[in-house]
């Protein structure tokens, strides 16, 4: 499937358009950094936020790391000139590995200035890579840049979202995994108005199947940096014990929330699972 816009309004003055690719990648990542509306896919995949750049992690080093939503991210793969089957291997070898993050929908993205027709073909019928093809051109006065994305003609998936009534008497649909767990710890910091020592004993790392020496635990201070490598798998929005302001991590999957789960129904909160299409 092929969806294709400008960035800028082309006039009708038949001006020739002078093609000023990036030289090198880093100027085109920048570029990306600095519009990132251009990682828009759809309107599922809009109002990206950029997590990270020149991610390192076990299997290689990410050029971006992009957040959609709470259960949703995504890896890009940058190259100045062709997308190649040799690119979507390695975007592929990524997606493989152990992953910086642990979310519902993980997924890769190729941008580049050109894209072969087996690397199209091989997208269209994946479930889970896209291709962005960008062209820059200028005219005597504009910039303008041109996109192309190449998704997956059939994507079906499958999420988990949750209904949680909560110790303060409300009822908050349609809660992502991640989501979820951060709002069972929200309403008990309401509720209770904990120490921060109160509420990482309530909420122990072994509710996730971490262990006690886990570097990361479910309650965190907040005085993580951008730079930090624990920064973005904790959730931005903090939270306020009576001593400190806290942070809950973001890293929930079908394999580590049951705990979480089970924890929330003794404090007497309810979830409901409304497994969503």
């Amino acid at each position: 499937m092929k969806n294709t816009y400008s960035y800028a309004v082309l006039n009708h003055s038949c001006i020739k358009l002078d093609e000023k690719p990036f030289v090198l990648e880093h100027a085109l990542e920048e570029y990306i950094v600095e519009h990132k509306d251009i990682l828009s896919l759809s309107i599922e995949y809009s109002s990206p936020s950029i997590e990270g750049n020149e991610v390192h992690a076990n299997n290689g080093r990410y050029d971006m790391l992009v957040q959609y939503n709470d259960d949703t991210y995504a890896i890009v793969e940058i190259k100045k000139g062709l997308l190649n089957l040799s690119a979507l291997s390695q975007l592929q070898g990524y997606l493989k590995g152990k992953l910086p993050i642990i979310a519902e929908n993980v997924f890769g993205i190729l941008v580049g200035r050109d894209i072969d027709s087996e690397t199209i073909a091989k997208i269209e019928q994946s479930d889970n890579f896209y291709a962005i093809v960008l062209k820059r051109y200028f005219d005597n006065k504009n910039e303008i840049v041109h996109t192309v994305i190449y998704s997956p003609i059939n994507v079906t998936r499958n999420y988990d979202k949750y209904t949680l009534h909560d110790l303060q008497g409300r009822i908050i649909n349609e809660l992502g995994k991640g989501r979820l767990m951060y709002n069972i710890v929200k309403s008990y910091v309401e509720k209770f108005h904990p120490s921060y020592r109160k509420l990482c004993s309530e909420f122990q790392p072994k509710l996730a199947g971490r262990g006690a020496r886990s570097k990361m635990p479910i309650i965190k201070e907040n005085t993580l940096c951008p730079n930090d490598k624990l920064y973005i798998r904790y959730f931005k929005d903090e939270l306020e014990c009576s001593d400190k302001k806290v942070i809950v991590c973001n890293q929930w999957g079908k394999g580590n929330i049951q705990g979480m789960i089970d924890k929330a129904k003794e404090l007497g909160m309810k979830v409901t699972s409304l497994n969503k299409q």
